[in-house]
């Protein structure tokens, strides 16, 4: 049974809003806290791969209800693990040759979670899908998962950006203040009238 538009779009916005909720969760330095260019790159993914899954593998409504547990617990850990490899990467650029072998190692641990997270992935979907949505899922993790180590260095890089324009504006914010506050009492008081 094929699926309507608006029965992948209700999909689409509730595996969203299942699995942005837990992520933005641990990323989120405090409530009520501004959305961080991080957060918005987790829910980014969240919607492409949904979006990409659906349109690829075409599940019918009771296939993806039971699989979308799954894709996000994927999901959840494939971030995770390509966070913790982009970090390692980063530092192994400027390592001194003490710390090589030790980022390496990381490097190498990462990569065995990534093929790990997706055989344990895999193994729990299969039985759900047809030969055919097998075979197009397949495809689809061999296409998606390797371009979210870019994603995820862009989007530190936006953080990085995001987080000198605040310092610098508060910066700002501080240097007005203290202009206002020297105005204040350096003005030569003048004489009363009589």
């Amino acid at each position: 049974m094929k699926h309507s538009g608006a029965t992948v779009l209700t999909a689409i916005v509730l595996s969203v809003s299942f699995l942005a909720a837990p992520l933005a969760a641990q990323i989120a330095p405090r409530a009520g806290a501004p959305r961080t260019a991080m957060e918005r790159l987790m829910s980014d993914v969240e919607v492409r791969y949904v979006r990409e899954f659906t349109r690829q593998i075409e599940p019918t409504d009771d296939q993806f209800m039971n699989l979308l547990p799954l894709i996000r617990k994927l999901i959840e850990n494939r971030f995770r693990n390509a966070q913790r490899k982009e970090r390692a990467l980063a530092a192994l650029e400027n390592a001194p040759d003490s710390e090589i072998p030790r980022l390496n190692e990381e490097i190498d641990q990462a990569n065995f979670q990534a093929s790990k997270f997706d055989g344990i992935f895999l193994k729990n979907v299969d039985p759900i899908l047809t030969l055919n949505q097998q075979k197009k899922l397949r495809q689809l993790q061999n296409s998606f998962w390797p371009r979210l180590g870019q994603i995820i260095n862009q989007a530190r890089e936006q953080v990085q950006r995001e987080q000198q324009q605040r310092q610098a504006l508060r910066e700002q914010k501080q240097q007005r203040q203290d202009s206002k506050q020297n105005r204040g009492t350096n003005q030569p008081t003048l004489p009363a009238l009589r």
